[in-house]
């Protein structure tokens, strides 16, 4: 087959983020955009100059590393997995499995079976000769507009005259990520890569930062005023004296520990901890819609007319009736072979366009007219009497978007609201209604109507019709005028209308039930036609998105749920972005087909459920689920406990750096304002790892209420929005906490050992380690966890097994003796008494929630 090629150049088809060349960059500045990391890469950078140090380069270097390690393989993991998936898919020469039928599901939404068919010059050719042939194809450029194509096919004789010119358009179309459903098709392929459709419709991916990412990034800066003012302040009560701008500097050292750098390593442990549970969940290993459709508002008589051969004109109705369920469609029988000569008693199962038709032509053979066989040009019947009736098909006008209506020459169906304009006025009123009356029982109407058209009327149509389709400029608007001229000028015979339900998957209604009363704003933006439902179509849509953005969102954002209908990919992605911009709340978009891949990826967090629409969503989303149901499992319960574990665990981590501070604080303040460190190497690495990680990371396993009572009050999830969990407030109740502890551990330490430097940091760091781990069990709802309560006796464990580990560090002879357990023991009980009898008077004050419900 020889073909003219286009002078344009074609994009590289490889689907990465990172290259050779940009991989470190750009994973170290989205690591280092945050204030966090970047505070912690000036600290380490600090130490290597001499007058600055006041502790082991290590201890500042070590963590640092690690965190950005653990990241940057995470990054190179990733995209080493998004290369071989791409590998895989550019490494595909054709699919085996090929049909005249395909799904767009993965592009549109809809899952309805689109018929696609190949032009008649190329359809009638063997493989041989399709080899042979010259040709050459007039295409439009790459656009995201999934819903048109114009092009021309023209073939030439040996000669390289002209042999014949064909038009192309949507139905002779295959685009990237449909579905081919049955049989073969051979193909050219002429938009590949980047050019395609699905490509085209699809967002970037970007990096997501979780709200509590973000809080802490500002409390982390608060916290670094707060540094800059205490080591300012120290240095004042020294009076300035000496370079004191470099003593400014090493205090700020001294106090880094105020912004601990454990914490991005426990919240990122912690998320692995929680998809963990997560992918363990039963209910967490869907499509919305089941597509099981019911028959409604049948009456036993309509079988019997036809079959009875009734003339009356009520009887001749249904019987047209039926006869146009049967023939306007684009669904085609399958005959499954039972070895019996007899094709009747053979098994038919129909391939159609959408379950809606084929649950019509099902209907039309329940009522006795049977689609014994279909091909490009011609249906037969079999009707009650086991006769045959052969149809010749002349043209078909599939469903569109915008037509909203299929045609057969001539019947004609299509939803009410477009009817409407092309019936009979005479016959409008019983049309309104009876469409409103299906519509209020929820199901999806479909309104019958027919012409009779004469053989000259029909050749004038056809010769015009053939001359429109030719043309490259203005086609769809030509053919839509000699339409209107000859097919749809208003005057269509009513024959009746169908009403179909579709039934929703288990637990949708309740699912959505419960996100509700949780505070969560639902809205719905398909791909998919809602005749019966109240919404705003995608034309609509893309007015208000483009010209009245701010508006059209706040009034929206006002109404208890939205619905848009007829959406594009790039529609919804554009709605998502435009809530989260305007409205800066926390957004999650759910979907379960590739057409929701740039939604998701626009959303704060995406949800994609797997299921017959394929993987595209899943792939995308940051998390995967089954079925729609499993929403309120992933958001009420794992979602919840997620937010309210690592609120805790991070403001418990601020404040184990906190409390060290302040006792380093006392300590400089005790020894004339030096900058000398009360806690260096070992110890300090210690603190923040391996002394207390394991009791404080236990807090991961908290939960204050059951998961049965999550599910009967999703109300409890309101307290998350309105921030109370992580807050000033809070964040300000743990710093009072930090700073009575640290105060009261140093004050008594050097009071009862007075100026033995030895014992003074040996007493004051295991009433430290100690307080550290009464704290968690004070803090937890579950106080009889057994894996929390083996964590603390963990944590003490190492901690004693240290001290003979590291004689360097601690004063053993001391240590043996029973002063300094009881004095240690007095010192823990004087630091945490007080907080916990505050916080029981505190509960019994203003109880929160969750314990009215225990």
């Amino acid at each position: 087959m020889i073909f003219q090629y286009f002078e344009l150049d074609f994009v590289v088809q490889v689907v990465l983020v990172y290259n050779l060349f940009t991989f470190l960059p750009l994973v170290l500045f989205e690591q280092f955009k945050f204030f966090f990391n970047l505070y912690f890469l000036i600290v380490a950078l600090s130490q290597i100059i001499p007058q600055l140090q006041v502790g082991f380069l290590f201890t500042y270097v070590a963590p640092l590393v690690f965190v950005l390690s653990v990241t940057l393989l995470k990054e190179l993991y990733d995209d080493l997995k998004r290369y071989k998936r791409d590998l895989e898919s550019n490494s595909q020469l054709y699919n085996k499995s090929g049909a005249s039928f395909i799904r767009t599901d993965q592009l549109d939404g809809e899952t309805d079976q689109k018929l696609r068919h190949a032009i008649p010059t190329t359809q009638k050719l063997h493989l041989n000769q399709l080899r042979k042939i010259i040709a050459n194809l007039y295409i439009e450029k790459p656009k995201k507009d999934i819903y048109d194509f114009l092009g021309n096919f023209t073939c030439y004789d040996i000669d390289g005259n002209v042999k014949i010119v064909e038009s192309l358009s949507l139905e002779n179309t295959l685009w990237a990520n449909t579905v081919v459903a049955t049989g073969t098709i051979i193909a050219l392929v002429i938009y590949t890569g980047r050019e395609t459709r699905s490509s085209l419709n699809a967002s970037q991916p970007r990096s997501k930062v979780g709200k509590l990412d973000q809080e802490l990034n500002t409390i982390s800066k608060f916290l670094f005023i707060l540094m800059v003012i205490i080591s300012i302040f120290m240095v004042a009560l020294k009076q300035f004296q000496g370079l004191w701008y470099i003593t400014i500097f090493r205090f700020i050292l001294l106090f880094s520990s105020i912004i601990p750098i454990s914490l991005r390593v426990n919240l990122d442990m912690g998320k692995t901890v929680y998809s963990f549970f997560i992918m363990k969940d039963k209910k967490i290993p869907g499509n919305i819609s089941y597509n099981e459709d019911g028959f409604e508002q049948v009456k036993e008589h309509v079988t019997n007319c036809y079959i009875n051969n009734s003339n009356n004109s009520n009887d001749n109705q249904i019987k047209e009736f039926i006869k146009a369920l049967a023939l306007c469609h684009n669904v085609t029988p399958i005959i499954q072979s039972n070895n019996n000569m007899n094709n009747m008693n053979n098994k038919r199962e129909y391939q159609g366009s959408s379950p809606d038709e084929i649950a019509l032509v099902k209907f039309a053979e329940q009522s006795g007219l049977i689609l014994e066989n279909r091909t490009l040009t011609q249906m037969t019947l079999r009707n009650p009497n086991n006769e045959f009736e052969n149809y010749e098909i002349l043209n078909i006008f599939p469903f569109t978007s915008s037509s909203k209506r299929m045609e057969i020459i001539y019947y004609c169906k299509g939803a009410d609201s477009i009817m409407k304009k092309l019936i009979k006025t005479s016959q409008l009123e019983w049309l309104d209604e009876e469409a409103d009356n299906m519509a209020r029982e929820g199901l999806r109407t479909l309104v019958f109507g027919y012409k009779k058209l004469s053989k000259i009327e029909y050749l004038e149509f056809i010769n015009e019709y053939k001359k429109a389709t030719s043309l490259i400029n203005d086609r769809i608007i030509e053919i839509d005028r000699i339409k209107n001229k000859y097919l749809d000028s208003g005057d269509l015979n009513i024959i009746g209308i169908s009403g179909v339900e579709d039934l929703l998957q288990e637990n949708v209604q309740q699912s959505l039930e419960q996100l509700r009363n949780a505070g969560i704003k639902i809205w719905m933006l398909t791909g998919d036609k809602v005749e019966t439902a109240i919404c705003i179509n995608g034309d609509t849509l893309q007015i208000a998105l483009d010209k009245l953005g701010d508006k059209f969102i706040k009034i929206a954002c006002k109404a208890t749920s939205v619905i848009c209908c007829r959406c594009s990919p790039t529609q919804k992605a554009q709605v998502v972005s435009l809530v989260k911009k305007l409205t800066r709340k926390q957004t999650a978009a759910i979907g379960d087909g590739g057409n929701d891949v740039s939604m998701i990826l626009n959303a704060n967090v995406g949800i994609g459920i797997v299921g017959k629409e394929g993987k595209h969503a899943s792939l995308a989303a940051d998390f995967s689920i089954n079925q729609f149901s499993y929403c309120t499992d992933l958001i009420l319960w794992h979602g919840r406990n997620s937010y309210k574990r690592s609120a805790a665990l991070s403001q418990f981590i601020i404040h184990r750096g906190l409390i060290i501070s302040v006792i380093q604080a006392i300590f400089s303040s005790m020894f004339y304002f030096s900058t000398i460190a009360i806690f260096t190497g070992w110890l300090l690495v210690g603190y923040a790892t391996y002394y207390t990680n394991f009791s404080v990371f236990s807090l991961i396993l908290d939960e204050d209420v059951k998961r049965s009572t999550v599910y009967l009050f999703p109300e409890l999830y309101k307290e998350l929005q309105k921030g109370r969990v992580l807050s000033f407030k809070t964040f300000l109740i743990w710093c009072l906490k930090a700073t009575y502890q640290g105060g009261i551990i140093m004050i008594l330490a050097i009071f009862l050992f007075e100026n033995n430097f030895l014992r003074i940091q040996t007493i004051s760091f295991t009433a430290l380690i100690l307080t550290e781990v009464v704290m968690v069990s004070i803090e937890v709802h579950r106080k009889f966890n057994p894996l929390i309560i083996l964590s603390e006796i963990l944590s003490i464990s190492i901690y004693i097994g240290s001290m003979f580990l590291l004689p360097s560090y601690f004063d053993l002879p001391f240590i043996m003796t029973f002063d300094f357990w009881w004095k240690s023991i007095v010192i823990t009980i004087a630091s945490t008494s007080v907080v916990a009898i505050f916080k029981i008077i505190y509960s019994r004050i203003n109880p929160p929630v969750w314990s009215k419900l225990n």
